[in-house]
């Protein structure tokens, strides 16, 4: 079993963004960094040594890591499972950078 805790593989990207509903933004705590626009809004995206990292992300991909809005996480995030397809295409992208 992938431990979620030691990977955050599935928190980079290149969108610099981590898409939000209406729901997803009165979910997440005040703490959370939001980027809002009239047809947009998204949590923030920080530059790491691996590409961008979600700002919620504590510690660092491959290492301990934690989402520290893991419990009012947006619904995209929500979707990415362990060991399910997309959890294993975004591990193989980190470990290909490495």
């Amino acid at each position: 079993m992938l431990d979620c805790t030691t990977c955050a593989a599935c928190c980079l990207g290149d969108l610099g963004h981590v898409g939000c509903t209406l729901e997803d933004v009165a979910r997440l705590p005040r703490t959370a960094r939001v980027l809002t626009a009239p047809t947009f809004r998204a949590m923030a995206m920080r530059p790491s040594d691996h590409g961008l990292r979600c700002d919620a992300l504590v510690g660092m991909p491959m290492g301990k890591a934690l989402c520290s809005v893991y419990a009012a996480r947006p619904e995209v995030c929500r979707t990415v499972q362990p060991q399910d397809d997309a959890c294993r295409r975004s591990r193989a992208r980190l470990e290909a950078m490495s």
